[in-house]
């Protein structure tokens, strides 16, 4: 995921020699509170792209198409994931969230369906949707952000870090592991509160068929004390995720 920033920022330093005209416009690929998406094909390298182009201030940001499609769904199709599965697809995503908060940016909107497969034949995966993100210095944020089943205690309280992307990260592993979220009231306030006050019983029948690493590894992302919580870069190195990357 590092090689694709850089690419990125590569692309980024010769921004100012891209112009419009170099690409073809295709298909409407979503839209959201900050613009809309559309496919581009460079025209003279016949690459495809999901671009983004300002006129008037010459603001250009290039991506990468995705084309296999959202991790919630591959979830959902399938129920629940291996754990072999996931800890493939988990090491890329902490590796993508170790990155971000080393440079103090906070996600704010970690979740399933923000994170989409390069194509249908691999497990490279890619984070998305950065509308919410934001540059922390020392002080805490406030601002009540982020999908229900994901927010963490202290967001909830209006006093969180960049440690709340790493609760959302547990719920996102939870998910994936045993097809359902830790906390699913059924409305927002009745999630809210089992996010505050339920306790998980991990010695339960639908824990059984995980390892002992697994368990372990969502419990320490599922900490409701912040400080105790994982980092991105302990996750990392967690016996669940380190083998696989020795």
């Amino acid at each position: 995921m590092g090689n694709a920033i850089n690419k990125l920022i590569d692309h980024y330093s010769n921004v100012e020699k891209k112009k419009k005209s170099e690409y073809k416009f295709g298909k409407v690929l979503g839209c959201g509170s900050f613009g809309v998406v559309r496919e581009c094909i460079n025209k003279q390298t016949k690459e495809v792209y999901a671009d983004f182009f300002e006129d008037k201030h010459k603001f250009y940001i290039i991506l990468e198409k995705c084309e296999g499609g959202e991790l919630f769904y591959t979830v959902v199709k399938n129920k629940c994931l291996l754990e072999s599965e996931s800890i493939q697809i988990v090491r890329q995503i902490c590796c993508a969230l170790e990155y971000l908060h080393s440079r103090n940016i906070i996600h704010r909107d970690i979740k399933a369906e923000n994170f989409l497969f390069k194509n249908k034949n691999t497990k490279s995966i890619k984070l998305i949707d950065f509308g919410m993100a934001k540059k922390v210095n020392c002080e805490y944020l406030t601002e009540l952000c982020g999908s229900p089943h994901y927010i963490s205690p202290e967001l909830i309280r209006k006093k969180y870090t960049i440690s709340s992307d790493i609760w959302a990260l547990g719920v996102m592993v939870f998910f994936m592991l045993t097809g359902k979220y830790p906390f699913e009231g059924k409305n927002t306030p009745k999630v809210v509160d089992e996010i505050l006050n339920k306790n998980i019983n991990w010695k339960s029948k639908e824990f059984s068929s995980l390892s002992v690493e697994a368990v372990d590894f969502l419990k320490k992302l599922l900490e409701r004390n912040e400080k105790k919580r994982l980092t991105a870069y302990q996750a990392l190195n967690h016996p669940w995720i380190k083998p696989q990357v020795e």
